[in-house]
């Protein structure tokens, strides 16, 4: 009866997801190219600092 309820509830999570799974992929494709700029620039800075760091260390 416990397992019949867990399978019940997981085909429940999965409808409810369906629709709302383009809408994040959609939302997705526009902030990729923005979300790839942010992390380029703060690897490049992140690098940067660390350089510094240990430059300064040193």
């Amino acid at each position: 009866m416990h397992l019949r309820r867990l399978m019940v509830l997981q085909i429940l999570v999965v409808l409810l997801q369906i629709p709302v799974v383009p809408l994040q992929i959609l939302v997705a494709r526009k902030k990729i190219p923005a979300v790839l700029r942010l992390l380029s620039q703060n690897i490049n800075q992140s690098n940067r600092n660390s350089d510094s760091l240990t430059g300064s260390a040193l």
